[in-house]
């Protein structure tokens, strides 16, 4: 009804009470929303594709003056799987903190769709290195079948955050356990944060007496 009334489907107001920071957060006057930021904040489809149906601009951004929210980031923070769907379909453009918020709420669906978009080129985060941190095996497969590189900063991530598993699927997939780098190894690592489980996995085609050998390093 308002929209034939000739209201402007892409209107920004003023939230006073909502869970995100204010735009003037020094007189607590709120934040900017619109309806389809709301309405891809809170999940609700069916308002999501009538507003798009009737043209409404899927890159306006809300929020905060210093942290401008889409709608696609908003679906996606909140595991709003069907929305950040359709918000794909109508041309939302992703961008590396989309794929970093799915790796974070480890959505896997999300994830999918959004590096379907996104691709591997010119990829300036290391997707490999934040999901290692995040220690989802599940996540991780997912972004290493897709190509994404840097295994090595990924491998030392996993180590200094105590992640076996996935520091046991990268040395599955031909990962050196010798691996140096500027100023810092594997198993150095390792050591340093006590990771027995780790060391023995980075050791276990040493000989035994060097296995023996660091592991009492590490006690």
């Amino acid at each position: 009804m308002l929209l034939g009334h000739r209201a402007d489907i892409n209107y920004k107001y003023i939230e006073r009470h909502a869970p995100r920071m204010a735009l003037y957060p020094h007189d607590e006057r709120g934040h900017a929303s619109t309806a389809l930021s709301v309405a891809a904040r809170l999940g609700h489809l069916d308002l999501v594709t009538f507003l798009l149906a009737n043209n409404f601009d899927v890159e306006v951004t809300t929020g905060a003056s210093s942290l401008w929210e889409t709608a696609l980031y908003l679906a996606i923070s909140k595991g709003h799987e069907q929305v950040v769907e359709v918000l794909l379909a109508h041309g939302a453009d992703v961008e590396g903190g989309h794929v970093s918020t799915a790796i974070e709420q480890r959505n896997k669906k999300s994830l999918e769709m959004l590096i379907t978009k996104y691709g591997t080129e010119n990829c300036q985060t290391n997707f490999l290195e934040l999901a290692a941190e995040a220690g989802d095996t599940e996540i991780f497969q997912i972004l290493f079948d897709r190509g994404f590189e840097d295994q090595e900063k990924a491998f030392l991530k996993a180590i200094e955050c105590g992640q076996e598993e996935i520091v046991a699927l990268l040395l599955s997939q031909g990962t050196d356990p010798d691996l140096p780098t500027i100023g810092e190894c594997a198993i150095g690592k390792a050591i340093v944060h006590r990771a027995i489980g780790i060391i023995e996995l980075l050791i276990f085609i040493r000989k035994p007496y060097e296995a023996q050998k660091l592991l009492l390093l590490s006690i």
